[in-house]
């Protein structure tokens, strides 16, 4: 996508204002670097991160958005997709990369509790391809998470899902969350998934 003229970056999540979030921490990293101050124009009016010597631009979108139709992505980056119901909304955004030679996809979550979601059925794929169970020379992949049979309640198995731990992630944090789920057990599946990154099967 970096050789491209006039590509087009989409953010897209569930809800607007789940990729406005990863759009913000893009304008935040830009704003701290100085290289790519001098290249890449904010237009707050449009919602883009421009670059005008290659006409290009990075904006976020939804599923809730109604104009993805028609769209000629580079690249799309798909946030939270345990939060997806149903493929949907990348379906759409790959269809419109036809005319790219290198289009690329990239989809980032957490883990969840819905076993439909576009994060568990890609968890699942990842799996059996890091197992070696099925090939896809197309499909990179990297899971953070706990390995089966590792006691959720023990911190040191804790740096296996959170691979930035002590930097943007503290221990004492997940610490304190774990014992929160301790005493109130509704709260265990949401630390379970936010913190852990598992995907978590019910009423089983």
């Amino acid at each position: 996508p970096s050789h491209d003229k006039g590509a087009q970056v989409y953010i897209v999540a569930t809800k607007a204002d789940q990729a406005n979030i990863a759009y913000e921490n893009m304008l935040a990293f830009i704003r701290q670097n100085e290289g790519l101050k001098k290249r890449l124009i904010e237009r707050k009016s449009r919602k883009r991160i421009v670059c005008e010597q290659t006409m290009s631009y990075i904006q976020p979108t939804s599923r809730d958005t109604k104009s993805n139709d028609g769209l000629n992505p580079s690249l799309v980056i798909a946030d939270e997709c345990a939060a997806m119901k149903d493929f949907g909304a990348i379906n759409v955004m790959q269809s419109g990369t036809g005319a790219r030679t290198e289009p690329l996809l990239i989809e980032i979550t957490t883990g969840g509790e819905n076993t439909e979601s576009v994060g568990m059925k890609e968890y699942e794929v990842s799996k059996e391809v890091l197992l070696g169970k099925k090939k896809a020379d197309n499909f990179f992949t990297i899971l953070y998470t706990l390995d089966d049979g590792d006691d959720w309640k023990d911190p040191k198995n804790y740096i296996k899902a959170n691979p930035n731990l002590g930097v943007s992630v503290q221990l004492e944090s997940l610490i304190r969350a774990r014992d929160d789920a301790i005493l109130q057990p509704y709260k265990e599946n949401e630390f379970k998934a936010k913190n852990l990154n598992l995907f978590i099967v019910t009423g089983k």
